[in-house]
């Protein structure tokens, strides 16, 4: 999503310093007129900006500009830069190294007083190659819980958009078996609630497997329209 690159491209901005549009385009996969564009829309929503032409120009933000870090402290980043850091050594994913990027631009720097490497399980090649499978196959994950007056109040709504060659029993079973648990503690929540609609015969298959029941009660939404088709599950 352009958000998302958006505010990697500042935080990058922020780490890095001054980088050539052609080095930004590489880093986020885009093109440089991309990135162009982005430097247009992060200028609007009022980062201070700055460009320079010549060989060495680039983009980059004024000093002055700062992020405001009162709400973790150098030991509480620490603890996600050792996380990150261990996740690399078991899988190597882009998305992590940008994360890193995000966090260690906060304050200047990636250290990190211990580094856990976990990378004897890249020998379970099985174990690599599913998280690949289920990261290709889902498209967004969307969780939260929801207040109303109805029979889904402090209900833990979960969205999962899969691509249609992959609404498969087994697969949408394992992607349910990872989230649910801690989905309850995550959200404080006593149920969570997802949809299938009556012919997602495969996502059915796997909500009754993993546990979950038809409800019979109706998802009051706005306009008071009534929404059904929605299986629960009680912690």
């Amino acid at each position: 999503m352009k958000i998302d690159r958006l505010v990697a491209i500042m935080n990058y901005l922020l780490r890095h310093g001054k980088t050539s549009a052609q080095r930004l385009a590489e880093e986020f996969e885009v093109s440089p007129r991309t990135i162009a564009r982005d430097m247009e829309s992060l200028g609007q929503a009022g980062i201070p900006i700055q460009s320079a032409f010549g060989a060495d120009g680039g983009y980059s933000i004024v000093d002055t500009c700062v992020i405001d870090k009162k709400i973790m402290n150098r030991e509480d980043y620490n603890h996600i830069i050792t996380g990150l850091y261990a996740l690399l050594s078991v899988y190597r994913d882009e998305g992590v190294v940008q994360t890193m990027d995000k966090v260690g631009s906060l304050y200047g720097n990636k250290d990190c007083p211990i580094q856990l490497d976990f990378s004897v399980a890249n020998e379970k090649h099985e174990i690599n190659e599913r998280v690949r499978t289920l990261e290709k196959a889902i498209r967004t994950i969307e969780i939260f819980n929801r207040k109303a007056e109805d029979f889904h109040d402090n209900c833990g709504i979960l969205r999962l958009d899969l691509g249609s060659s992959d609404e498969k029993s087994e697969l949408i079973y394992e992607i349910l078996s990872l989230v649910t648990k801690p989905f309850y503690g995550w959200f404080e929540c006593p149920m969570i609630a997802s949809k299938a609609a009556v012919y997602a015969v495969d996502r059915i298959e796997a909500l009754k497997k993993a546990g979950y029941e038809k409800s019979e009660k109706p998802l009051i939404g706005s306009g008071n329209i009534a929404y059904y088709d929605y299986w629960v599950k009680r912690g």
